[in-house]
Formats: structure tokens, C-alpha cells, sequence
């Protein structure tokens, strides 16, 4: 799994992606992402909006796409067709602006959209996810009022299987479908005009076209959380070299095989014929890591490709058999193929609500290539199943040096970090980075110059790429 980085200001297309040297185009990127589970991430940008020119890319890979913070990136299709049913895909904090028809054929696979918005062009537009597993956290969902079967602008879901609907604001459309199936909402918003068709649950209905709305104390609707562009610092030493702490999250890609696209997944039960162990790790929330009947303990793990640092995870049970789900386990870590195991975390009595992930941080500093989950008791059903599990952490921060200059307003908001930030001088600075933002010539047989005090920064290798 590869992670790619895109500044629409600051990158260039000539550069390798990296947090230091980042792409420019969001175009770029796409064509870059080489297999399922590569992650996009977008810089945004004050008054920038990107582009997709060739949705070809963006149809045809299994990928992450996501901000670099709890700011929308801005997306502009340019009233261009996209068919995302055909691959996984996972969205955070996006805002996708004039979009046609979105998702035009079937797929049976995961689509995740967490805090985004899709704005379609209006009469030419319509919005389907076309997927039998969907996840929909806090969306809004405007402006798409072309008619398709069912006379609805606006598909769901296909076929029967139970996805998640929570917080979703659905506005200026000219109707709502479950198509096959059906659709159960939750805290969720729709504008009046909208007409639905197998969709049910708990929303409100607003004349105002309200993208949120709070009903005694419960918010319907959109939940947005935007970056604070306050309080934020830079570390600047005496030569005027700019730095900043940057950290690099981990987690399990997306799973579509016990060993692909990266990693491994084992376990020390046979599981149900219809399943495999890959399946609680693979986004979706219609396939499960199920057990044969009276089997209501055993061990989950997964294999990192290198050692990593583990320090949240989560559950999430069958929706309808809470009483299957995992009541006592240890969570464990392994650094010599798995012949003995670190305790790391220890739960006792846990329950769990329907299509609610549980999270469980944990105290953890050393890296481990192997990390598992331990059963020793189920909540009390013949079999030992959950639907989802996620292992995500940080790589220790990486000190990131932007040049010699003076901090501008883009350095802050993009590079800046939190004012409660707390450096701990004790860890250790694994990489260090030089983003050179202008050039000079410098002569025949001269491709790179920095200088470098190396009193205070000792050189042991010197590479240039």
C-alpha cells in the first residue's frame, strides 16, 4: 500500500508524491495508484478547487481519497459521468462540485463516504451508489434532479443487503430510491421536495433546505467540522529554516483476500464454509468473520508487510447478533512469526449496538509485525462472528523541513501544527526532509545544494533521487 500527497499550490507533477515533495494535480495521483488500497491525499486550499480531466483512473482503481484534515477538499467533476460502483472506494472530507451521473452500473463492493459533500449540475445529473455495501457517515447529498428508475434522482443502494445511513442531508433532488432493496436512515435531513421509495428510519423534513438541524438535543443531518485556522505554529531556527512535526498514520488497507492487496490475515479456526477470515478486514458491513456452530472462541490476526505501531482499534458486530459478537479477548502483538505474544490490551464484559463501531486505544510505542485479537468468550450465541475490524497507529513524527524562508499564511494552514501540540523531544526523528520551493543553476555536474549545520545535524548518508 502506497500513499501519494497532492498540494495544488505548493507540488509539482514532476515530483514522486511523497508528504515532502508532493504531486500537484489531483490527476496526476490517480494515474500514479498502482493497486487496491493506495491512498490519495489532498492539501486544501484556501480559493483552489482540483480537477479530474480523465475519470478513466478514478472509475477502474480501488483507492482512499481524503483531506489532509477535517477541511473539504474541493473536487470539480465539470459535469462529467463517473461509474465508482465498479470498485471499492473510501471518501473523507471531500466536496465533489458539478457532477453528472455518478455511478451507472452495478458493483458489489464496498463504497465508504465519510463527511463529504456531492453537489450534482441539477437536471443532468443523478447520484447512485449502485453497491450492495454502503457506508454513509455525515453526507450531503444536493442538487441531482435527473429522473432514473423508479422516477428517483437519487439510488441508495442495490439489492438487499443492510448498509449504514447516518447523518445524511439529501436537498434540491427530485427523489430518493432503495431501488431493489431498502434503506433505513438515521439522523438524517431531506429537503421537502424529495419523494422516497423504500426508505425508511429516522429523518426530518425541512421546507428550508436545512443541511442540519437540531431536534431535542439530536443533530439531523450534517455534522461538519472544519479546520481552525487559528493558533497554529511553526518551529523556526536560528538560519530561518522553517520545520514542522508531521505524523504517518497506519491502518489495514481495505482486504479482498487472505494475502492481497497487502499483508496477511490468519486465524486458528476454520470458519464458516460461506466465509473467510479477510472478510473482517474487507470495509465491508455484509460480510462477516463468522465461526462453525458451537466455536465461540479463537484468535483473529493480521500480518503487517513491516513492523508497525498499533495503537487504536476497533469492532464492529453483525448487525442483528450483538449476542455473537466478541464478549472477552486480548489484544496481542507478535514479533517472531507469532510464537509468542504481547499483551497489549485486555477487554472484559463488552457489548455492542447494531452498525456502531467500538474503539479501544491502547498504550503502545513498540512496533510489531503481527497483531491479534484473542477471544476467550463470546455474548453468549453458538457461533463467534463481527463484521468488521480496523488496527490503526502512527509512525513516530517525521521533522519536515519547508526551507529557509519567512512562514507565509499557506505554511501555517497547511503545515502549521495545533496550538495544544505536544513535542516530545525524546522521541526519535526517523526522517528528515528538505522541500527546496525555487531554484538556481548551479553549475555543470551540480544537481542538489543545502546547507547543513553539521554540528548540530550529523550526515552519515547523502542520497539524491
Amino acid at each position: 500500500m502506497a500513499t501519494y500527497y497532492v498540494n495544488g499550490s505548493s507540488g509539482a507533477d514532476t515530483s514522486n508524491g511523497s508528504i515532502g515533495t508532493p504531486f500537484l494535480t489531483l490527476n496526476k495521483a490517480l494515474s500514479t495508484i498502482a493497486q487496491s488500497g493506495d491512498v490519495i491525499i489532498l492539501s486544501p486550499i484556501v480559493g483552489l478547487t482540483y480537477t479530474v480531466s480523465d475519470v478513466t483512473a478514478f472509475q477502474t482503481k480501488s483507492f482512499t481519497l481524503q483531506s489532509d484534515r477535517n477541511s473539504y477538499a474541493i473536487i470539480d467533476f465539470g459535469g462529467l459521468a463517473c461509474n465508482t460502483a465498479a470498485t471499492t472506494k473510501k471518501f473523507t472530507f471531500l466536496y465533489f462540485k458539478n457532477m453528472g451521473t455518478w455511478n451507472s452500473s452495478t458493483g458489489a463492493v464496498s463504497l465508504i463516504y465519510e463527511n463529504c459533500i456531492f453537489e450534482g449540475i441539477g437536471s443532468g445529473a443523478a447520484f447512485w451508489t449502485n453497491s450492495s455495501s454502503v457506508i454513509m457517515t455525515s453526507v450531503l447529498i444536493k442538487n441531482f434532479k435527473l429522473l432514473t428508475a423508479d422516477n428517483a434522482s437519487v439510488n441508495l443502494i442495490r439489492g438487499t443487503t443492510s448498509s449504514s445511513f447516518t447523518n445524511i442531508a439529501i436537498l434540491n433532488c427530485t427523489g430518493v430510491t432503495a431501488y431493489s432493496g431498502s434503506v433505513v436512515l438515521s439522523k438524517s435531513i431531506m429537503g421537502s421536495a424529495v419523494t422516497l421509495n423504500l426508505v425508511s428510519g429516522n429523518y426530518v423534513t425541512t421546507s428550508t433546505n436545512e443541511e442540519s438541524k437540531v431536534v431535542s438535543g439530536i443533530t439531523y443531518g450534517l455534522l461538519v467540522s472544519s479546520i481552525v485556522l487559528t493558533n497554529k505554529f511553526l518551529i523556526s531556527s536560528g538560519d530561518g529554516e522553517v520545520k514542522t512535526l508531521i505524523s504517518n498514520t497506519v491502518a489495514i488497507p481495505i482486504m479482498t483476500s487472505n494475502t492481497t492487496p497487502s499483508g496477511r490475515v490468519t486465524t486458528n479456526i476454520t470458519p464458516l464454509d460461506t466465509t473467510s477470515p479477510y472478510q473482517a478486514f474487507d470495509g465491508k458491513t455484509n460480510t462477516y468473520f463468522h465461526t462453525n456452530v458451537n466455536v465461540k472462541t479463537g484468535w483473529l490476526a493480521y500480518e503487517f508487510p513491516s513492523k508497525e505501531i498499533i495503537q487504536k482499534y476497533s469492532l464492529e458486530s453483525q448487525s442483528g447478533f450483538s449476542s455473537r459478537a466478541p464478549k472477552n479477548w486480548t489484544f496481542e502483538g507478535s514479533n517472531d512469526g507469532g510464537s509468542t505474544w504481547t499483551v497489549l490490551d485486555t477487554q472484559i464484559n463488552q457489548t455492542f449496538a447494531n452498525n456502531i463501531k467500538n474503539y479501544y486505544s491502547i498504550n503502545n510505542e513498540t512496533r510489531y509485525k503481527i497483531y491479534r485479537i484473542n477471544i476467550t468468550a463470546n455474548n453468549g450465541d453458538q457461533y463467534l462472528t463481527f463484521c468488521e475490524m480496523e488496527m490503526i497507529g502512527e509512525y513516530p513524527p517525521i521533522l519536515s523541513s519547508l526551507g529557509v524562508k519567512t512562514a507565509n499564511e499557506q505554511d501555517y494552514i497547511h503545515y502549521g501544527m495545533e496550538k495544544a501540540t505536544i513535542i516530545d523531544l525524546n522521541l526519535p526523528i526517523l526522517t528528515r526532509q528538505y522541500v527546496q520551493a525555487s531554484a538556481v543553476a548551479l553549475g555543470s555536474g551540480k544537481v542538489f545544494k543545502q546547507k547543513i549545520d553539521t554540528s548540530k545535524v550529523p550526515i552519515k548518508v547523502v542520497s539524491v533521487k
